[in-house]
């Protein structure tokens, strides 16, 4: 089981601390508080929030079924999971230096290294073989601008 999206980012633990508004979510906000008139789910949306001091306690209470298999290594991969990942809202502003890392998996990450991949069919949204081309650029040019902010692309 992957325990991190295709994409996920991690932040300095110390620029964190420093923002005045943070909480974190059980679930994914949107898809799990909103209902069909947009209104939110206030009632259970209070029960599954953290501030960054408890934020610990949401991930065990969220894993609660994994917590007995899991190794300590493994405990920060858990806030970042492919369907069940710890949603962050701040109202603070995020720099580039309070990045620390880019993780990516090693199969997107392939996928994307390589311009005659099957990136399009893979998500459906390429529709010509010219575009494949288009994605590969814009990956490139990602890695490049990471590079130079100093953000750490880490290929899990």
């Amino acid at each position: 089981m992957d325990r991190y999206g295709e994409f996920c980012t991690i932040f300095k633990r110390a620029e964190v601390a420093s923002y005045s508004f943070l909480i974190f979510i059980k679930h994914d906000s949107l898809r799990e508080y909103v209902n069909g008139d947009n209104n939110v789910d206030i009632t259970r949306f209070s029960q599954d929030i953290s501030n960054k001091e408890h934020i610990h306690f949401l991930v065990a209470i969220k894993h609660d079924t994994n917590i007995e298999n899991t190794v300590n290594s493994e405990w920060s991969d858990m806030v970042c999971c492919n369907d069940c990942y710890i949603e962050a809202i701040t109202l603070d502003n995020i720099l580039d230096n309070h990045v620390l890392t880019v993780r990516i998996k090693q199969m997107i990450h392939d996928q994307l290294c390589n311009k005659d991949s099957v990136f399009g069919l893979l998500y459906g949204d390429i529709p010509k073989k010219s575009d494949v081309g288009y994605v590969f650029a814009l990956y490139l040019a990602v890695r490049k601008l990471l590079e130079q902010k100093g953000i750490n692309l880490e290929i899990l």
